[in-house]
């Protein structure tokens, strides 16, 4: 087996053995480093103070090839060297294949006798008894089994310390274990001096110098060095394989040869063990050390893509047939191996991934193997099932963000899935998936892709399994609406009978109020109407609360209409006190956008301002990015009612940008309150002022806009409510909206100009009127008018 250490890591080994029996001679010194270490600062500074605790005896550090442990282990005993009175010693035992023979290599490093008459770890022990030493035993992972050697040492000589490497623990009582992280990764998004500070951009430009002498670290190539660095993971052998390339290859186009790392990740030093002059190699070493069985699982866990949970390893990668292949335990061995990570998932549960270097090695070995074809037909098989048991909890019940989270974890082996399910031509599988997915793509803001992969899948379908084909009908038709399609009312009227020959009536109901909301009010309304009554026949008969809570939120909306904003307010109060108890936090929150919407045309900005509130916070818990942009445009609008325009600009601009990247359109009456609105607002500042506070909203970050409309929410609910105990009444019994209006008529404005002055609709605005002109017992906006200089309003 060949050395796997780099040049400028390997130790001296004697030439000549020496009695230890002099103080000063340790005859494996440490060796003078040829490169700058680069980074590691806090691990250097953790571990030196882990061996420097009297009660720690044994550290081994742990971690996959080529992140750097050997390098990391020499600075550690660099730094702890002045602490022990015998120095470093230090050990590599890569060239070693048998645990027969570490004992022998470690007397030889270090100067010990060969005697026949006694056992190697005695002869050990006592040259070593009254040595205050540290032991550094580098590459322990192939001679693993000679871990109790070290238990012998350490039990036999009270002042010696060993630390160990190895890609897996050596599993003994007195070990302390210290997993050895790839180097920390910059976000790409950050300005270039905090790429430039970050470690593993820092090794990348550190070595590439080395290859090219005249390569300068330009803030324009630091967004592609620090891109390269995170494909590979941070591990620092790839990162210095790479860096070596800048020789021939500026780093942008490296970046882009990147799609398989390995073929380029070669052509180390020559000075380098073979081991470590390509990636691939290093990665062989560590999977040439499996059992056969363990090394089938590693290959076949390549299938999924950006990691799996335990349930789904064992689905897949447990074949039929593998009597000596135990998933659960093979799963903990290729974590302790270093060749699996693992980390915990959304629901708590263990999670595990490879590095994409060690993926893209086994699914070269998967390929060699015949097995490819067979996994990836289990992992489709796999997602399809799990996305279809997930499907029914998402679109109701309290399981509605647990499974949406779950889902949107797996979203990498999901695409892979649906791409394997489209290219090996399997339409129904290909259909179903994509059809379950319906959720993940409606509430986790997937609308524009999920539409794609829905249309292609009905594209294909055959007509076999018409119960998948109206589920994805049904999904594409949310998806087309909420991206501004044409076609969403057809695709729902073709599920709907489809539906109806299966038998279904439930969804029937629910896919005729679904109706409702896609067909045009204007020119459709007895098509509406019909939808309306058939589905609520369908829900009483049925008794379905939340089949009633949809028919009552689409009377309020219609009331909405009608500019009725009470009878609005009772309808929808009604609806959402039934999906509160039957529906989704999706359900809910859009029933809190319409209240808020209704209370705003009320008057009441307090009211609105904390439904606004609440629904914020439930669509930020969903995790649906249009839900909320949809929410930061209803601030606006409320904004501007509540007399705040440029608050109400800042949100309406930050509402359009965001909108537009997401590809996320807004019904037509939405658009069309939120252009009354910014009109309002831009007749109180001026044109000037209006594009300034437009464009500030529109360069807000997602983030930035939700966190400015929480603020605004948070200071709106605030506001007094006029018709609280203790505030003056209003005269005449009129709301704080009608007292407004009524001033607005003393003024001499038209019912178009109290609406726009308002922000509500102009029908609303003649309901008002119509309410006032019953409070007060009057028969005309004189009357009013009258009315209101004689109460002061005027």
């Amino acid at each position: 087996m060949a050395d796997p250490t780099p040049a400028d890591q390997r130790f001296p080994q004697p030439v000549s053995p020496i009695p230890l029996h002099h103080r000063d001679q340790v005859t494996a010194p440490l060796p003078a480093p040829l490169t700058s270490f680069v980074g590691r600062e806090r691990e250097v500074e953790q571990f030196v103070a882990l061996l420097r605790r009297p009660d720690v005896r044994l550290a081994t550090l742990t971690g996959p090839g080529g992140v750097g442990k050997t390098r990391l282990a020499l600075r550690v005993a660099e730094e702890l060297a002045a602490a022990f009175g015998d120095g470093v010693a230090v050990v590599s035992l890569a060239p070693i294949a048998g645990p027969n023979l570490v004992g022998p290599t470690v007397a030889r490093a270090l100067g010990v006798r060969e005697a026949s008459d006694r056992p190697i770890g005695e002869r050990l022990a006592a040259a070593l008894r009254d040595r205050h030493l540290l032991l550094l035993l580098d590459n322990f992972e192939q001679v693993v089994k000679a871990a109790p050697l070290v238990v012998e040492l350490l039990a036999g000589c009270p002042r010696l310390k060993v630390l160990a490497t190895s890609r897996e623990p050596l599993r003994l009582s007195a070990e302390r274990v210290v997993a050895v992280p790839p180097l920390a990764l910059p976000d790409l998004d950050r300005p270039a001096a905090e790429l430039a500070a970050s470690e593993a951009v820092r090794l990348f430009v550190a070595r590439a110098q080395a290859a090219r002498a005249d390569f300068v670290e330009r803030d324009a190539d630091l967004p592609a060095v620090a891109a390269i660095c995170r494909r590979l993971d941070g591990l620092p052998l790839a990162i210095e394989l790479a860096a070596a390339r800048v020789a021939h290859l500026p780093p942008a186009t490296l970046l882009a040869r990147l799609d398989r790392r390995l073929p380029l990740l070669t052509g180390g030093a020559r000075d380098l063990p073979a081991r470590q002059r390509t990636m691939a190699a290093t990665i062989a070493w560590s999977h040439d050390l499996l059992a056969p069985a363990e090394q089938a699982l590693f290959r076949r866990l390549a299938v999924f893509a950006g990691g799996c949970t335990l349930e789904g390893a064992e689905a897949v990668a447990g074949a039929p047939g593998d009597r000596g292949l135990d998933v659960l335990d093979g799963v903990a061995s290729l974590v302790a191996k270093s060749l699996l990570r693992q980390g915990t998932g959304p629901d708590g549960g263990p999670r595990y991934w490879m590095l994409e270097t060690a993926r893209e090695f086994a699914l070269e070995r998967l390929e060699a193997s015949g097995e490819a074809d067979a996994a990836r037909r289990a992992h489709a098989a796999f997602f399809v099932a799990l996305a279809e048991r997930a499907d029914p909890a998402i679109w109701g019940g309290p399981e509605h963000k647990p499974w949406l989270d779950r889902l949107e974890a797996e979203l990498a082996n999901l695409r892979a899935a649906l791409a394997w399910l489209e290219g090996a031509n399997d339409r129904a599988g290909f259909l179903r998936l994509a059809a379950a997915l319906g959720g993940l793509w409606h509430y986790r803001s997937y609308r524009v892709e999920g539409r794609g992969w829905v249309r292609r899948a009905l594209a294909r379908d055959d007509g076999t399994a018409p119960a998948a084909r109206a589920t994805a009908l049904v999904k594409l038709a949310l998806l087309d609406r909420d991206v501004g399609g044409v076609l969403s009312a057809a695709f729902v009227e073709e599920a709907i009978a489809l539906r109806r020959a299966l038998g279904y009536d439930l969804v029937v109901g629910r896919n005729l109020m679904l109706l409702a909301t896609m067909l045009d009010a204007r020119t459709d309304a007895a098509r509406i109407e019909r939808a309306v009554t058939e589905a609520t026949a369908i829900f009483e008969r049925l008794g379905d609360p939340k089949g009633l809570a949809f028919v009552r939120a689409r009377e309020g909306m219609a009331a909405v209409e009608r500019g009725d904003a009470d009878r609005a307010r009772d309808l929808l109060m009604e609806a959402l006190g039934l999906v509160r108890r039957e529906g989704t936090p999706y359900d809910i929150s859009s029933g809190l956008l319409a209240l808020g919407g209704v209370e705003a045309d009320r008057g009441d900005i307090a009211a609105a301002a904390g439904h606004y509130a609440e629904c914020l916070r439930l669509w930020d818990e969903t995790g649906s990015r249009e839900c909320i942009v949809a929410a930061v445009a209803g601030t606006g609008r409320l904004a501007a009612a509540g007399e705040r325009p440029d608050a109400a600009v800042r949100l309406l601009g930050a509402a359009a940008a965001l909108g537009e990247e997401l590809g996320y359109a807004a019904s037509p009456q939405e658009r069309t309150r939120s252009e009354r609105a910014a009109s309002i607002a831009c007749a109180a500042l001026g044109e000037q002022a209006f594009a300034a506070a437009w464009a500030a909203g529109a360069a807000l970050p997602f983030d930035g806009a939700r966190a400015d409309a929480e603020a605004l929410l948070a200071a709106l609910a605030e506001r007094p409510d006029p018709t609280e105990a203790g505030a003056p009444a209003a005269p005449g019994g009129l709301s704080p909206r009608e007292v407004d209006v009524v001033r607005l008529i003393a003024a001499g404005r038209s019912n178009r100009e109290i609406a726009d002055a308002l922000f509500v609709s102009p029908s609303t605005a003649i309901s008002h009127v119509s309410n006032i002109l019953a409070k007060l017992g009057l028969d005309s906006r004189a009357a009013v008018a009258a009315w209101a200089v004689r109460h002061g309003l005027a």
